[in-house]
């Protein structure tokens, strides 16, 4: 009964961690032209890319912490401070090159160019929320659980489909953050 509600915990979590990434680009495809989707597709897919860093350091933690013999705080501590420092950086290479978008695609790219810096700062705070349900289930906290991948996902897509009808890939891109600084303050 215990392995029951556990795994079905973490399978809700799972579709709940999991919805944004593939509902929001079903949201922008409903909202905006073929040309417009294409740019989101750029700017969203490198931000897509840049969210493995912290995913795969939180599956490294949720391995590493689970074995018997270890004590998973200072692990928590070193994801965390990794998934944050490289997620800055990334951030910042993002803003100083996203013009790179248009020198490779061309200028009907300039709405990639300019929300990939906004798609990508989300990655930093996805570092913390992906480190610290890593904790909860370490822990077996079901609730924490449930309350930070639920979060994630209506904070997200609540908003994109608030914001991306009037301001496209711009409020796509705002959704996107807005929804994992949310999951990561909770």
């Amino acid at each position: 009964d215990a392995a029951v509600r556990f795994a079905g915990v973490n399978y809700v979590g799972l579709l709940a961690v999991q919805a944004p990434q593939f509902a929001l680009p079903i949201i922008v495809l409903v909202n905006v032209s073929a040309t417009t989707m294409a740019s989101f597709y750029v700017a969203f897919g490198i931000a897509t890319v840049a969210f493995l860093i912290p995913h795969t350091l939180s599956q490294v933690l949720l391995v590493e912490g689970g074995k018997e013999d270890r004590d998973p705080t200072a692990q928590v501590k070193l994801a965390l401070v990794l998934g944050v420092g490289l997620m800055s950086l990334a951030t910042v290479g993002a803003i100083v090159l996203s013009d790179l978008v248009i020198s490779a695609y061309g200028q009907g790219y300039q709405e990639a160019a300019r929300s990939l810096p906004w798609f990508v700062a989300a990655s930093v705070a996805w570092a913390v929320t992906s480190t610290e349900l890593t904790r909860v289930r370490l822990a077996e906290a079901r609730r924490p659980t449930l309350v930070i991948t639920t979060t994630l996902a209506l904070a997200t897509l609540v908003p994109a489909v608030v914001l991306t009808p009037e301001h496209g890939v711009s409020g796509a891109a705002a959704a996107w953050l807005i929804g994992n600084v949310a999951a990561a303050v909770v």
